[in-house]
């Protein structure tokens, strides 16, 4: 186990965590392709997390600050990953070449090697919890709305109310936020007000919650409530992740609806 950060957790402090895996057409987006063909969903998958993670570094480059944390699924594809992440964001970083305007840094660490998406999670959110970060957001990249600065922003800028302390030692209950998917499941998970060990102690908070299921969002809301996490709603937009090619569709649908300027998937 990595130690703690000898600095205390800071909720300013915002650490922004991804799951990634390196796009090879055949490996990402398995259901999409019966649909499209291999070729075709890495296209779009690869479009959706480019999307993300630049939209991540104009965040920081904005002067607000956050360290992101790459957490890829194949460790031997350690070298790709980061050279296609560092590549992605290169045009987006140039802009914060001025000394008064940080630099989004990355950090890639392989993710947790099993099966269970929740054991991963809890992996991912406990390693960034031990870097001293007191606020935490996890992000889908395989949601193309994450990409609109106009959606990410408020959600990375969110000010979410933290219950008051006693004025000793007590530490107030991390508060969480969930940004709801159309599919009943979440696109993002803010935790705020994390004390460095919180997942430490809680490794088994997302056990037993049924993934890519309709009912996630309210099962995970439920076990985080069951080990006193303050779960707040923001009122986020719901969002839709592209798994299927329907859903390639009906978002296509939502954009021109819009008239927004974003990505089309024809």
């Amino acid at each position: 186990m990595v130690p703690p950060s000898s600095s205390p957790p800071d909720s300013k402090n915002l650490g922004i965590i991804v799951f990634l895996r390196y796009p090879l057409p055949g490996q990402v987006k398995t259901r999409l392709a019966k649909t499209v063909g291999d070729a075709r969903a890495c296209e779009i998958y690869r479009a959706c997390a480019e999307g993300v993670l630049k939209a991540v570094c104009r965040f920081a480059a904005g002067g607000r600050g956050a360290k992101l944390y790459v957490f890829f699924s194949v460790a031997e594809e350690a070298g790709e990953v980061e050279d296609w992440v560092r590549s992605s964001v290169s045009s987006v970083s140039s802009v914060s070449s001025v000394s008064s305007v940080p630099k989004l840094e990355i950090s890639f660490r392989p993710q947790k090697q099993t099966a269970c998406l929740g054991a991963r999670m809890v992996d991912a959110f406990s390693y960034v919890e031990r870097r001293g970060h007191g606020r935490i957001c996890i992000l889908g990249t395989d949601v193309p709305d994450l990409g609109d600065d106009r959606v990410l922003v408020p959600i990375l800028d969110a000010a979410v109310p933290l219950p008051l302390g006693d004025g000793g030692d007590f530490f107030p209950p991390p508060t969480a936020v969930f940004g709801p998917s159309v599919d009943g499941g979440f696109y993002c998970l803010l935790m705020d007000g994390l004390d460095g060990s919180f997942f430490d102690a809680h490794g088994d908070v997302f056990d037993g919650i049924a993934w890519s299921t309709e009912t996630v969002l309210e099962e995970t809301s439920k076990a985080m409530a069951r080990v006193g996490v303050r779960v707040v709603q923001e009122g986020w937009a719901r969002l839709r992740d592209l798994d299927e090619w329907e859903d390639c569709v009906a978002w296509r649908e939502t954009v021109s609806e819009s008239g927004g300027g974003r990505r089309r998937f024809d």
